[in-house]
């Protein structure tokens, strides 16, 4: 059994009106593919267009009946999570389709397996611009061998990607944990609260930098020469990034103080002419030296708190700030109920007729009729 839930809309739209933003997508089901679609309507004539699909493979014959599921409501069950829902519990799935208000997209193949056999089962899942591309995706990978073709050509993508970037598969996990950092949510290397808490500026102060904040920040902090090996490290991460289409400003923010011959930034300098990144230096996307001599606090604190992760040259290798772990969470302390206006009136000796209620807590219940709560 399968699970997902569908945005298809940008990330800071769906985090300002999560709700909203599910009333404009309806779903549909193929069975003669084992898919499902979901598709946004559009709010004006200028809204792209936008399709998912989640499609079911099976190696062999299909033993039943593919089941589906659309409404997150009827998947979860009434106060369930996603840790324990009610679909699991050995009931089909409702098959469910159309506006449902808070769409997913689920699909069930039930299975019995003999003695030491086994099945292989692929899920996929994609997005398309149109109906027909989303319905030609469904067809393309009801095949159960296109799962297995499509890995093989990935891999063979990345294996001659790495060659042409020189990059070894070790280093490339490395850069792919980083990028997890840097365009996803993790925050682990994020800055903390009390550099969101002072920052006074917004993006329009990262302009004067030449930064135009519109790509998600990575920011490298150099202290002593031996930091260098670091930034080129970072340099090839965004090469490979870029290969993959994703975009992000790497700020190189020099620290070292500065002296008559400041022999780091002119090796920093030069490594961002000479490599194959060059191209793209001080570019949207691309790399921004900035002297960290000279620049305000306020400017220093913006560069942090503006950045999805912060990498410090004095802070060990990538993969040693890549593994350092998650801080603690703050958890507040317990409520504290402070005398309202109504212990005020007791201390006067006022006297409250209070009504019969239901379910009275000392402060309210509800009034036998139950049309009302009474405080």
């Amino acid at each position: 059994t399968s699970y997902a839930e569908i945005v298809l809309a940008p990330q800071k739209d769906d985090l300002a009106h999560p709700v909203f933003g599910k009333l404009f997508l309806e779903t549909e089901c193929r069975p003669e593919t084992a898919s499902l679609l979901c598709s946004r309507r559009p709010r004006s004539a200028d809204d792209p267009g936008a399709w998912a699909i989640h499609v079911l493979s099976m190696e062999g014959r299909m033993q039943s009946a593919v089941e589906w599921e659309t409404d997150r409501v009827r998947f979860l069950g009434r106060g369930r999570g996603t840790d324990d829902p009610i679909a699991l519990d050995g009931r089909p799935l409702s098959g469910t389709v159309g506006a449902t208000l808070d769409p997913i997209l689920s699909l069930r193949q039930r299975i019995r397996l003999a003695p030491g056999g086994f099945a292989r089962l692929s899920f996929a899942t994609g997005v398309a611009p149109d109906r027909d591309a989303a319905v030609a995706l469904c067809m393309k990978y009801a095949d159960p061998t296109s799962a297995a073709r499509t890995f093989a050509l990935a891999a063979t993508q990345l294996s001659i990607s790495l060659r042409h970037l020189g990059i070894p598969i070790e280093e490339a996990q490395l850069y792919e944990r980083l990028a997890s950092r840097v365009f996803h949510a993790d925050r682990s290397l994020g800055p903390g609260s009390e550099i969101l808490e002072r920052n006074r500026l917004g993006q329009p102060g990262l302009w004067g930098h030449g930064i135009s904040g519109d790509h998600p920040i990575l920011l490298v902090r150099v202290l002593e020469p031996d930091d260098i090996g670091l930034v080129s490290q970072i340099l090839r991460a965004q090469d490979y990034w870029r290969l993959k289409g994703l975009l992000s400003d790497v700020v190189i923010l020099n620290e070292h103080p500065v002296t008559y011959r400041n022999e780091i930034h002119e090796q920093l300098t030069g490594l961002l002419d000479s490599g194959p990144w060059g191209a793209w230096k001080d570019k949207p996307g691309g790399a921004f030296l900035l002297t960290g001599d000279g620049m305000g606090e306020a400017d220093r604190t913006l560069l942090a708190a503006a950045s999805r992760a912060v990498l410090r040259g004095d802070a060990g290798s990538l993969e040693d700030q890549l593994n350092r772990p998650y801080p603690d969470p703050v958890v507040p302390g317990p409520l504290v109920v402070k005398p309202g206006a109504g212990a005020a009136s007791e201390e006067i000796g006022e006297e409250v007729d209070v009504p019969e209620l239901s379910l009275w807590n000392g402060r309210g219940g509800f009034t036998l009729d139950g049309r009302e709560y009474a405080i």
